[in-house]
């Protein structure tokens, strides 16, 4: 939609594929002009060539970089650093040791940065521990400047703490406490342990970049501007740049078969697609069905790569489609290698899925809900690094198809397409007893709309019913006999009195002669009274139909189409007695939903990147650039304290910075001032840092997993420290519960594993994430107080927060500076309110949510949809062009999008369909909400058309209502994989002549609404 950013973005990324690669020569030149060998780790090489550049380093250790970095090393760098602090020259004198006659050596020794290690020697050639080099650290420091931040001794959570030398505990506690020198786990810091060159250098590098006193630039803090409008954002969207949707350099497309057999061919562009297993590349292109295959094969295309090897995954989580820490995802329930000369493999879901059952604790039997699983495969070279981006992968869905729409068929009504729904009929024999085609009077089978059966017929007597003219793409038959008749709001698969059902595979051959295929037989013995239950005369009435089912366009469901139906009725001989059906409801116990609102989307601002908010208050030495509003400046630490000695860190803090850089102040950061010299050194980086808006939305990612990480220890902790009055019985049982809600409950509720605003979306609904986490833990709705439930809520909110309190990657390198979410996309939300509308505890359920479009060529006013597409070659003065580009376009979207698939109703998505949300035990009248967020379907294939053409940005516009004009949408929310109880069998009354048919008085429950996506709701 914007060609020009497109074209920009395109040439950004070939700039940066041929600087990643060592052969083009003017990168080895630049390389190997500052490093001596190749020996430096791909994470150091940006900030070592930093060091290099800042005067830091000298040739002799800027080679062999993870070798220890000796005494004689550090000490020539950190004296490097109090030079360049102090812009001091230090002039060496005579070498006090007998070891060494090293001027820098001297120099440190002079400043009071080292002592040797006795005897007259300073042993230059021993490797040095980590307290050494935070010990002359700080020393070098406090030389610099004598006003040093005070330490904190409470702020030190290093269980290995005793090993380090009482001489170097302060400055082991200065340098943690000032980011200098992090933890080498959560709870150690390894102090005896010696640091590799390209650390040393990185530390000393770090140092100087918090504690210089300015980097001559001067920022200019200007009023926050409003956000521009929804559609003017979305015009301006760089869809190869977007935070929701990045891009990912894989080198592997992933296909699997959307049937349990084999598919005859690998992936194509054919059309064809009517019936047989075939491979698609579609999100939810795939069931595989709990009670039937649960093998599936996959197809991996990599075209002419010739990796070593091929990684193939499976986890219950989205993946992040980068390669930071891509082998060790979160919640990975199965992984194995393969060769690459198999591009072809068969992935076993037994294997894991019964290992990770659909809830994490409670292990009662959800069989009727899907589950979501993410499937990737990453080809990796002989080290086992992935080449490329290993991707997002694919979704698959377990479990129990679920119940679709009735199947639709198309006419013709004066000159234009209609649609009615499917029927079928239902044949059945002349009288009780088998099949016969011959003789004198043979019991052919006849489209009849009523017949008898006899009670006094022998056990072994059935009646035979044939399937005539279902549809040609239908997968399973079940034909259904209830008490009772067939009523429209019933569920189709659980009718109202339903005392029989039985599933078929067509076709059936023929049993008796030609004609006879698809026919079955039903004892009406087996369920129906006892003939001496009746008296002579009385009569029953059944009702027989069948449901002839298929694959759906709605992703784990299967449409159906229903048969007519026949009467049957169950007598004995004499006066008849009729009986009066009485149906008795069960309760189920399963709560209420209902929609209580929907929001649209916020799309992310164009400039979101220069955009930012102070989150917490800027410490003394992070503030190393100057501050202008247009008539006073902020300057530096060092500029008060050189003027004031009497300015310490903590008073430049409460009375300067909390004035120009309060929690929650807006600050922009542009690219292109009026004068570049104005910004000095910052600028090349700030240039760097918006010229590369992919590596920026990598950088927030990869954040975003820290986070995430950070939230998952936090909960654990939780657990430990602040509910300590749950039995033990539960709290391991809420550890897990915990760790799985990290893994995969926010993204099960639609918060991406990217989305730097994570911590925020979801504190509306602390309340569900409380109760649902508790109930996957195994306590009893009973037992759920609502002081365990109140102090669970905030535990998860106030880990949501404390897990973001970190600095998001920013142009300024700033650690109090994170995104300013005004500017950030937010994805399109529902707040569903669950009840319990009983008197006794509600079942854990699922809950799943469709927003579709149906197709259909013309409104219901007669008049035609019409479509939006790009308009190039108009602009360029091409108006035929334009009408030509205008049809392809709606052939595009009206049959390209569905090709191969001629069935209807055909439904569009227009955000991912949403599966397997859990919902929470609640105790009797009680409510909950929770905020369902959801992901724009572009970038592929619908699910039930393989070979249809790739969803894209302008198809989601039209759908979404921000151009085009193609009607309301349907979203509809509903529940399942409920455990239901047994019902009792249907009886006979005598005395009262009464049938008394058990049903439940709910199997699901659901609401919708119909309307513009791109509206509130």
């Amino acid at each position: 939609m914007n060609i020009f950013k497109r074209l920009i973005s395109f040439l950004l990324v070939l700039m940066m594929f041929f600087l990643n690669f060592p052969f083009v020569s003017n990168a080895v030149a630049f390389y190997f002009s500052i490093f001596n060998d190749a020996t430096a780790s791909r994470w150091a090489i940006s900030e070592l060539t930093q060091a290099y550049n800042y005067g830091l380093t000298y040739p002799d250790i800027m080679g062999k970089f993870q070798q220890p970095i000796t005494r004689e090393e550090f000490c020539v760098i950190v004296v490097k650093l109090y030079t360049k602090l102090t812009n001091k020259t230090v002039v060496a004198g005579a070498t006090p040791f007998s070891d060494t006659s090293n001027p820098e050596i001297v120099k440190a020794y002079q400043l009071g940065i080292v002592n040797g290690t006795g005897g007259g020697k300073f042993s230059p050639t021993l490797s040095i521990t980590r307290q050494e080099i935070a010990t002359m650290i700080y020393r070098a420091l406090s030389k610099a400047y004598p006003a040093l931040p005070t330490i904190n001794k409470n702020d030190f959570p290093f269980r290995d703490k005793e090993k380090i030398a009482s001489w170097a505990l302060t400055s082991m506690m200065f340098a943690f406490q000032n980011g200098i020198m992090k933890g080498t786990s959560v709870d150690t810091i390894d102090p005896l342990s010696n640091t590799t060159r390209e650390q040393g250098i990185i530390l000393v590098k770090r140092t100087y970049e918090n504690f210089r006193t300015s980097i001559n630039a001067t920022l200019q803090i200007l009023p926050t501007p409003a956000p521009t409008s929804e559609s003017e954002k979305f015009r301006n969207l760089d869809f190869n740049a977007l935070i929701n949707a990045p891009v990912y350099d894989t080198k592997l497309t992933l296909y699997i078969a959307n049937d349990s057999t084999k598919p005859l061919s690998i992936p194509t562009a054919s059309s064809g697609t009517k019936s047989g297993s075939l491979y698609t590349k579609a999100d939810d292109g795939a069931l595989i069905d709990m009670s039937g295959n649960k093998q599936r094969y996959f197809y991996a295309d990599y075209g002419t790569l010739t990796p070593y090897a091929i990684v193939v995954q499976v986890s219950k989580a989205p993946f992040v489609g980068f390669k930071t820490n891509w082998n060790n995802p979160p919640a990975l329930v199965y992984t194995t290698t393969i060769s690459p000369a198999k591009k072809e493999f068969v992935i076993d879901f037994s294997k894991f899925v019964e290992a990770f059952p659909i809830l994490i604790i409670n292990t009662t039997p959800k069989t009727e809900s899907a589950q979501v699983y993410y499937v990737r495969a990453v080809p990796v070279d002989k080290n086992m690094n992935c080449i490329g981006d290993p991707g997002e992968g694919l979704r698959v869905l377990y479990g129990k198809p679920s119940l679709g729409n009735q199947k639709l068929s198309q006419i013709t009504v004066n000159g234009k397409p209609s649609l009615i729904k499917t029927s079928f009929e239902l044949w059945t024999t002349q009288r009780d007893g088998d099949i016969t085609c011959n003789g004198e009077f043979p019991n052919k089978l006849q489209h009849l709309s009523e017949v008898g059966f006899d009670c006094e017929n022998p056990n072994d007597t059935a009646r035979w019913f044939q399937f005539k003219n279902f549809p040609e793409d239908t997968t399973k038959i079940v034909l259904e006999i209830s008490s009772k008749p067939f009523d429209v709001n019933d569920a189709v698969d659980n009718p109202a009195g339903l005392v029989y059902s039985s599933s078929y595979i067509p076709p059936i051959p023929a049993v008796a002669c030609t004609g006879t295929g698809n026919s079955v037989s039903v004892k009406f013995h087996n369920f129906a009274s006892a003939s001496s239950t009746l008296k002579p005369g009385d009569s029953i009435s059944y009702y027989v139909r069948a449901v002839a089912y298929s694959k759906s366009a709605l992703a784990g469901s299967l449409d159906y189409a229903l048969s007519d139906v026949i009467k049957v009725n169950y007598y004995k001989q004499k006066d008849i007695t009729f009986f009066i059906p009485k149906t008795i409801n069960v309760p189920t116990y399963i709560p209420s939903v209902k929609i209580i609102h929907y929001e649209p989307v916020q799309w992310q601002d164009p400039n979101w990147a220069h955009y930012y908010v102070v989150y917490r208050n800027p410490h003394w030495n992070e503030v190393n650039f100057e501050v202008t509003n247009g008539v006073d400046t902020l300057h530096p630490y060092m500029y008060y304290f050189e003027n004031d000695p009497s300015m310490t860190p903590d008073r430049y803090e409460k009375e300067i910075l909390s004035k120009w850089l309060a929690v929650g102040d807006g600050i922009q950061v542009w690219d292109r001032p009026k004068d570049e010299s104005f910004w000095g050194q910052l600028w090349d980086g700030i240039v760097s840092f918006f010229k590369s808006l992919i590596n920026v939305i990598a950088q927030l990612t990869n954040w975003v997993s820290q986070a995430y990480a950070n939230l998952k220890s936090g909960l654990i902790n939780f657990v430990v420290s602040s509910l300590p009055g749950i039995p033990d019985g539960w709290r391991d049982s809420l550890k897990k519960a915990l760790t799985a809600l990290v893994d995969y409950g926010l993204a099960s509720l639609g918060i991406p594993p990217e989305l730097p605003n994570f911590d925020a979306l979801e504190k509306d609904g602390l309340d569900y994430l409380a109760k649902e986490t508790l109930t996957e833990a195994g306590v009893p709705a009973t037992d759920m107080t609502v002081d365990l439930v109140e102090k669970t809520a905030k535990g998860i909110g106030d880990n949501l927060a404390a897990s973001a309190n970190s600095a998001t990657p920013n142009p300024l390198n700033c650690s109090f500076l994170k995104v300013n979410p005004m500017y950030l996309y937010r994805p399109a939300y529902m707040d569903i309110k669950i009840t319990n509308n009983y008197d006794k505890p509600s079942q854990p359920g699922k809950l799943n949510i469709d927003v579709q479009w149906e197709w259909h060529e013309w409104n219901s006013d007669g008049g035609s949809i019409t479509l939006s597409s790009p308009l190039s070659t108009f602009a360029n003065g091409c108006p035929d062009a334009a009408l030509q580009e205008g049809v392809d376009y709606r052939n595009h979207f009206l049959n390209g999008l569905k090709n191969g698939y001629p069935y209807f109703p055909v439904y569009y998505p227009i955000f991912e369909p949403v599966r397997g949300i859990s919902i929470p035990a609640l105790k009797p009248h009680e409510s909950t909400t929770v905020r369902i967020y959801f992901k724009e379907y572009v970038g592929k294939n619908y699910p039930f058309a393989p070979n249809g053409a790739t969803v894209n940005w302008d198809d989601f516009a039209n759908l979404y209502g921000m151009v085009g004009n193609v009607g309301p949408s349907q979203f509809k929310v509903y529940t399942n994989g409920f455990t239901l109880p047994n019902l009792p069998k249907t009886y006979c009354d005598e005395k009262t002549h009464t049938i008394y048919t058990y049903v439940y008085d709910a199997t699901t429950t659901s609401d919708s609404f119909i309307g513009v996506p791109k509206n509130a709701h």
